[in-house]
């Protein structure tokens, strides 16, 4: 359906190979990472983790295309950092007192 939007095809080969290392790098080893690493990691750890794939997608954008995120988007991901680093600080003080 979204043939005709798109026809003439004009992307380059330049822009293929974009495309192709974007896929590769921000889709597939993320991917690979978070199914091979939930076998070990608690779910909330994990479920933290794909929190910070989100952070990271709005830092892209800030650093890369010059987006300047919200007030609320800094508290909320200053919100998942402190919840992140907190479950690292007590899952540390735990193994620590065994």
């Amino acid at each position: 359906m979204t043939l005709p939007l798109a026809w003439p095809l004009r992307a380059s080969a330049h822009d293929v190979a974009w495309l192709a290392g974007l896929g590769l790098g921000q889709l597939a080893v993320p991917c690979v990472l978070a199914v091979v690493r939930a076998r070990v990691l608690k779910p909330a750890e994990v479920s933290l983790l794909g929190l910070l794939e989100m952070l990271f997608g709005i830092a892209l954008a800030w650093l890369g295309a010059g987006e300047v995120p919200a007030p609320a988007v800094w508290q909320g991901g200053a919100l998942v950092l402190g919840a992140l680093l907190a479950n690292l600080w007590l899952t540390y003080r735990k193994e620590m007192t065994r």
